[in-house]
């Protein structure tokens, strides 16, 4: 998620650039609960496979896994037959996208246990076939998957700790409008609930210190690719990593705030967010 090349290419500079020009970086609590979520379930379904293929692999003998040796052979061959089956039982009913990461996850898994069976680790092979069975290398196997929780948290921590991102709680932000969920929805054209949650809390950060805000992001199936009617409707800009410098500096060269902005286009800002009486701005 976070080790990609061709997003850590965008990261890198991004954090480059950041550091350089000694920019802003904040942390929104929706952007905080997805990565979380998205972190979770790809953990999720890693241990997921691992225990269909303990399923199906069950099948396969007649005495407990516990009492198979873990080497190639007759164990491998099974563990072939199985993956169709894996795959069919966790892809059932979903999207072809979907279906594909999921083998992508699959073939990951396959290959660990086939590297498993043939000794691979710190043990020699003669000693692990003696010693490690089929149910203990499923164990282990599902143990390594749970870790993946633990190194994406790790590489988010990082990222937020390199670029200085400054988490904003809700309760800093001006209240959302009645009607800023459906403006983002019908103008803007975003069809993704966590998505407009998080568009709206930039939009509410914004106008909550009238200070120009941008949300950078690398997804172009909901964001970007509706980036101009989010700025024509919120003044919100969408940006990639790599262009989100020009983008802002554009912005406050243009000498205007967000709400002097709004105002010279008799654009009410109002009909996003709602202004409490007591208008302590955050600092």
């Amino acid at each position: 998620m976070l080790s990609g090349i061709r997003f850590k290419t965008k990261i890198d500079f991004f954090c480059t650039r950041s550091a350089q020009l000694g920019t802003i970086s904040v942390l929104l609590p929706a952007v905080n609960r997805e990565v979380n979520r998205i972190v979770a379930r790809s953990a999720g379904i890693f241990v997921k496979i691992v225990r269909e293929y303990r399923s199906e692999l069950r099948k396969s003998f007649s005495k407990g896994l516990s009492e198979i040796s873990a080497t190639p052979g007759i164990v491998l061959r099974e563990l072939g037959r199985a993956t169709p089956l894996v795959g069919k039982t966790l892809t059932s009913g979903l999207e072809e996208d979907k279906r594909k990461k999921i083998f992508q996850s699959i073939t990951e898994v396959e290959t660990i246990l086939a590297n498993g069976l043939y000794g691979q680790g710190d043990q020699s092979q003669s000693h692990r076939q003696q010693t490690t069975s089929v149910a203990l290398l499923l164990d282990e196997t599902e143990l390594t998957m749970k870790t993946i929780y633990t190194t994406y948290n790790d590489k988010f921590g990082d990222l937020i700790t390199q670029i200085k991102a400054v988490p904003v709680p809700e309760s800093k932000l001006y209240p959302p409008s009645a009607s800023i969920d459906e403006i983002l929805l019908r103008d803007c054209k975003i069809t993704n609930d966590d998505d407009r949650i998080i568009v709206s809390e930039a939009a509410r950060l914004m106008f909550t210190q009238d200070k120009w805000t941008a949300i950078v992001t690398n997804d172009h199936v909901d964001l970007l690719s509706n980036k101009d009617s989010v700025r024509k409707h919120c003044l919100v800009s969408i940006c990639d990593p790599v262009y989100v410098f020009e983008e802002m500096k554009e912005r406050v060269e243009s000498g205007l705030s967000p709400i002097e902005t709004a105002k010279q286009m008799s654009f009410d800002f109002r009909s996003l967010v709602r202004v409490p009486v007591d208008q302590t701005r955050v600092v």
